[in-house]
């Protein structure tokens, strides 16, 4: 059975993620394996050559939906990309209302 409300957040988390350029990517990669608590790290080797699909599939496996939600916007903000970081909480809050409402 298809998660509607996951795949709108992927979708979310996705399309915020098409706002970083290569090189940016790569850093949020890396704040992904290097700057989060041990438990919460992704193996390095999972994103060696994951492209943005990849990583959000592996957040959303990782964190759960809500929890790679509150992954990017956290990663986000450490690189200094409060804006998309926000613009990302705005949208996310909005989906989730429109899935309880």
């Amino acid at each position: 059975m298809i998660n509607h409300f996951q795949v709108g957040v992927k979708y979310r988390i996705h399309s915020h993620e098409l706002e970083l350029v290569t090189t940016e990517l790569k850093k949020f990669q890396w704040y992904l394996t290097n700057s989060v608590e041990d438990d919460k790290r992704i193996p390095k080797s999972q994103l060696e050559n994951a492209d943005r699909h990849d990583t959000v599939d592996k957040m959303v496996q990782k964190y759960g939906t809500f929890g790679a939600v509150n992954m990017t916007e956290v990663i986000l903000k450490k690189m200094g990309n409060n804006q998309l970081a926000e613009k990302l909480r705005t949208t996310a809050s909005v989906l989730s209302n429109s899935y309880i409402c």
